[in-house]
């Protein structure tokens, strides 16, 4: 992989995805949960399942918004597939339509990253967050979300492809 695109990765989907995500889920915990004061661990309205949904939707609007931007980038020259210049074994087990490659990144997501935050929260005793902290705990928790999957996603449109060559193949250069 070049330095140039491991700074790619890094600078844009990393930092920037974390940064775009805690803010943006930060306001939207906020306007979901506002009515409560505490927030419980269990139930509808609950942190486990907050979580839950936040690891099914954001890799799917993740693959979604990513996928595009990443194709237009490659199609402006700013990256090039042979910066990668590497193996794309696992990336090429991920689904190459948008819509399934983001159902099993939140598949995948969901079966492990929720299951072990839970157990972390049951271990120190949290059994609910009042709500600020509840706000807190949420925006940083889909920050590193989308820090561990959007690098993923954009590698695998370079690497890959987009899902996207027939819209290419029409797009002038």
């Amino acid at each position: 992989m070049s330095p140039g695109l491991r700074h790619y990765l890094l600078m844009e989907h990393v930092f920037g995805a974390a940064i775009i995500n805690v803010l943006l889920n930060a306001l939207i915990v906020w306007l979901s949960f506002r009515h409560l004061d505490v927030v419980p661990l269990w139930g509808a309205e609950s942190i486990a399942g907050d979580m839950v949904g936040t690891t099914i939707v954001l890799p799917l609007l993740t693959c979604s918004i990513v996928t595009r931007i990443v194709a237009w980038h490659l199609r402006q020259g700013r990256i090039s597939p042979a910066d990668f210049g590497g193996d794309a074994g696992v990336l090429r087990k991920l689904p190459s339509g948008i819509f399934a490659r983001g159902l099993a990144l939140g598949a995948v997501t969901t079966v492990t990253v929720p299951p072990v935050l839970v157990a972390l929260l049951l271990a120190f005793g949290v059994v609910s967050l009042d709500l600020r902290t509840f706000v807190i705990f949420k925006a940083a928790y889909a920050g590193i979300l989308a820090a561990m999957v959007q690098p993923v996603v954009a590698l695998w449109v370079i690497a890959v492809g987009t899902g996207l060559q027939r819209a290419q193949t029409v797009m002038p250069r």
